[in-house]
């Protein structure tokens, strides 16, 4: 598998989860008090489209730690990579994050409740980059500053 596969799966993923954090926190700073509909269908698609992309990166992922091409992946071999390093649990809370987010569009669109959700997904981005490899304090620090950063750019 080449690099240019994985860094596309990346790029995707982050821009995703970056416009739709970006979204909920640009009305809630503009202080609306309801997404309109067509902020809602965008947000929605938005969801829909980081799940995507989020299964094509840690595919990606998991077949770059295997030694694969993504198309010799099989199943056990995934689920073993998953369950057996933080991929699995960053996808699980990504996963999460998402469906509160799917949740709260479909039955209460307020930013005040969106912002957060979005927020979640975005904060375990920060999981699978260098900030993530930290431990202790130090991971606990790094991991946050990167939070903060990627907050600050989706907005």
């Amino acid at each position: 598998m080449t690099d240019s596969v994985l860094v596309a799966a990346r790029f995707a993923s982050y821009l995703l989860l970056l416009v739709a954090t970006g979204m909920p926190l640009h009305a809630l700073f503009d202080g609306r008090q309801r997404l309109s509909g067509w902020d809602r269908a965008v947000l929605a698609s938005l969801t829909l489209g980081i799940l995507a992309a989020s299964s094509w990166w840690a595919l990606a992922n998991v077949a770059a730690m295997a030694g694969l091409a993504i198309g010799e992946l099989d199943p056990p071999t995934a689920r073993a990579v998953l369950a057996a390093t933080p991929l699995g649990a960053l996808l699980t809370v990504r996963a999460a994050a998402l469906l509160v987010l799917a949740g709260l569009l479909a039955f209460h669109p307020a930013p005040r409740l969106l912002a957060p959700a979005a927020l979640a997904a975005l904060a375990t981005a920060a999981w699978a980059g260098h900030p993530g490899a930290g431990e202790g304090l130090a991971g606990i620090v790094l991991k946050t500053g990167d939070i903060i950063h990627l907050a600050a750019a989706a907005l």
